[in-house]
């Protein structure tokens, strides 16, 4: 079974952020810590600021982990 990543653009702390949404995973987990990923509690999710070069490190990191869902 293909895990999935969903990200999403949130709005924390008053600016932009790439939400990073999936269930429970302790690989996942450190990986999305190791490119600085913050966890929300509010909203349930990991988050990075929203620039190019943010969303690149993402997309980069993740795609080899499980298929992405971008949502605006």
């Amino acid at each position: 079974m293909t895990k999935t990543i969903t990200l999403k653009s949130i709005v924390k702390d008053d600016k932009i952020c790439i939400g990073i949404y999936f269930p429970y995973d302790k690989a996942l987990i450190e990986t999305v810590k190791s490119i600085g990923a913050i966890w929300s509690k509010t909203m349930q999710c990991w988050y990075l600021e929203n620039t190019k070069q943010n969303f690149n490190r993402v997309y980069e990191t993740l795609k080899g982990f499980a298929s992405l869902d971008l949502y605006d």
